[in-house]
């Protein structure tokens, strides 16, 4: 199956096309049909509303002929399908149609259970596909692609497309159709995400799709709608309350990438991290960085997503301080930072110092060996990166500087000489850390652990607030 993939979005996957009758063209070729010219915006609808009357005439006569009928439908059709085409292959005549009073009877014609089969659907939907894609550019696109988003959002489009995921099988082109819709209007503007989140069946279609037992299409669509839907903000909210526990086992790489990629989303509200450690997520990040299965590209994720739980939650910090692969998983990159899909290296080595961090503050007295020596293994390799880090990271080295000063206080004669060693290597001394100590920002809760670093420093050392 071929998949989207512009931009930064989430990868929402194409259907496949119903094959178009033969009068019928193809509007996917590169060079248009001259003999199916559409006709101007004004003539078009004229022409569509006295289909669209002829057919409603034929289905709901007292005496209903059915060659009548499928007659009317075939005209209707090729109607529509003029408006599909006009986008990709007469541009110029898109700004044109884009407030045209037929969309809103095609969705009419959705809605309406009796009159509109699969195969019209197929029609309709594939044109609303068609004239949403934003990946298909006409003069001043933004402005008319968002105004035409706008009428169809006035037209009440959302709920109609959703309620066609209801009407036919699972795997029908039709469901996916509609959800594709929905996709491309809110890539166009982004403020339909949030509509399309209150429209309750929606988020409950997803929600089912992702739990279902097997991989197919549902799914793989499910998982490239959640990723679009988390652009809003409040969806983030009501996606992270219908979570009630976090599933462990995902065999598809799909669906690893965006649910990775959905769970940063969800954490950046501290109810949901709250929801997530309660369900388990603290453990199942470090299965998650454990398995080498998924130590390539999602490492990065799962440090980022760990380092943001235990900042903003007590109970993650404390769980994760008090777990005894703690100390492994904040060492496990070394000496490489193992590359990531959503995150640059310098971000994940910032959650890592964030861990390291927490970990000299509270790992217990019997673990604070295996701490120290962790910094002396492979000819000190964690003792150069963290004052490479620091030198490259001075202005934001509260994290860095902490550890330093704990490691400094630690009575470790060795491992402070080695400090001073690769510092004076950057032409710098103890003061500087001092420095960092002092004048970095408090945030909230760190101010306790910055006065405990400089205090343990001085009661161990002696003397002066100096390193």
């Amino acid at each position: 199956m071929s998949t989207k993939t512009s931009g930064c979005r989430s990868g929402f996957p194409l259907v496949s096309v119903t094959p178009l009758p033969p009068e019928i063209p193809d509007d996917t070729s590169t060079a248009p049909d001259l003999s199916f010219y559409p006709e101007p915006a004004e003539e078009l609808q004229l022409i569509f509303q006295q289909r669209f009357d002829d057919y409603n005439e034929a289905r709901k006569g007292s005496a209903p002929n059915s060659r009548m009928i499928a007659d009317r439908e075939d005209k209707l059709m090729r109607t529509i399908a003029k408006f599909r085409i006009i986008k990709a292959n007469f541009p110029q005549f898109y700004p044109g149609i884009i407030r045209l009073s037929a969309f809103r009877s095609m969705l009419e014609l959705l809605k309406d259970d009796n009159y509109c089969g699969n195969r019209l659907a197929s029609y309709i939907l594939l044109t609303f596909e068609k004239l949403t894609d934003d990946d298909v550019l006409v003069t001043d696109q933004d402005k008319h692609a968002k105004a035409f988003v706008e009428s169809l959002v006035e037209y009440g489009a959302l709920g109609v497309f959703v309620s066609v995921l209801g009407k036919f099988s699972e795997d029908d082109d039709n469901v996916f159709r509609s959800l594709q819709s929905i996709a491309q209007m809110i890539f166009l503007k982004s403020d339909v995400a949030e509509s399309a989140g209150k429209e309750t069946r929606l988020i409950e279609w997803v929600l089912k799709a992702l739990g279902a037992p097997r991989w197919g299409k549902p799914k793989e669509y499910a998982v490239g709608l959640l990723n679009t839907l988390l652009m809003s903000m409040e969806n983030r909210l009501q996606l992270g309350e219908k979570e009630d526990s976090v599933d462990e086992e995902h065999d598809e790489e799909d669906l690893l990438d965006t649910l990775s990629d959905s769970l940063i989303l969800l954490l950046q509200h501290r109810e949901n991290i709250k929801r997530f450690v309660d369900a388990g997520g603290v453990r199942l990040l470090i299965r998650f960085i454990q398995n080498k299965k998924f130590r390539g590209y999602y490492y990065g994720t799962a440090i980022a997503a760990l380092g943001i739980a235990v900042k903003d939650c007590p109970s993650a910090s404390e769980e994760f301080v008090n777990d005894d692969s703690a100390l492994d998983i904040v060492f496990l990159a070394f000496p490489k930072i193992p590359p990531s899909v959503t995150h640059e290296k310098e971000e994940i080595q910032e959650h890592l110092a964030s861990l390291l961090k927490l970990l000299t503050g509270g790992i217990a007295e019997t673990k604070k060996d295996l701490l120290l020596e962790k910094f002396e293994e492979n000819n000190w390799e964690k003792t150069t990166w963290l004052t490479e880090l620091f030198i490259q990271y001075s202005k934001r080295a509260e994290s860095i500087a902490v550890i330093l000063s704990y490691l400094w206080s630690s009575k470790n004669s060795v491992i402070s000489a080695r400090i001073e060693k690769e510092l004076s290597h950057h032409k710098l001394e103890k003061k500087h850390v001092q420095d960092i100590l002092s004048t970095c920002q408090d945030d909230i809760g760190n101010a306790s652990e910055i006065n405990a670093a400089k205090a343990e420093y001085r009661d161990n050392i002696g003397g002066s607030d100096e390193l």
